[in-house]
């Protein structure tokens, strides 16, 4: 049958059905590409989380384990120092990036010479940008033996 001029051509079916498995093909892609893009994001933030955790972790633990190291040490040898290292060997601080130790130790405010004011404060880089830090506060007081 020859072509009829001005009339469009009309396209067979089988090309038809082949255009619409192609855009359900892509859309479906697109889909796809979406959600596998939510789920590793979830997943990354969650492994950030964890190290978080970790490194918080890691960090109060150091922290406790030189107050430890402080209240064992006889109160005649705690003298008075601003943002020391700490006394005792503690483990663990070196898995931290840029860790920052620092210990207190002062007389208690009030006119009390039996107390001693102890503040640890620890930081480090936790990302590029973003530096966490704990504080620890406490005191010590000179252990007398009593008499009865």
């Amino acid at each position: 049958m020859p072509k009829s001029e001005g009339v469009p051509e009309v396209k067979s079916h089988r090309q038809s059905i082949a255009g619409i498995v192609l855009m359900e093909l892509i859309t479906a892609i697109a889909i796809t590409s979406i959600a596998l893009g939510a789920i590793f994001s979830t997943f990354y933030y969650g492994l950030r989380q964890i190290k978080s955790i970790y490194n918080m972790a890691i960090a109060t633990s150091a922290a406790q384990t030189e107050v430890e190291i402080i209240r064992n040490t006889p109160f005649s040898q705690l003298t008075n120092r601003q943002e020391a290292p700490f006394i005792g060997e503690v483990k663990g601080l070196g898995e931290l990036k840029e860790v920052e130790a620092k210990l207190t130790i002062e007389d208690y405010p009030r006119e009390i010479k039996e107390l001693k004011k102890i503040a640890i404060d620890l930081s480090w880089l936790e990302t590029k940008d973003r530096r966490r830090e704990i504080k620890f506060t406490t005191l010590v007081a000179r252990r007398r033996l009593l008499k009865r």
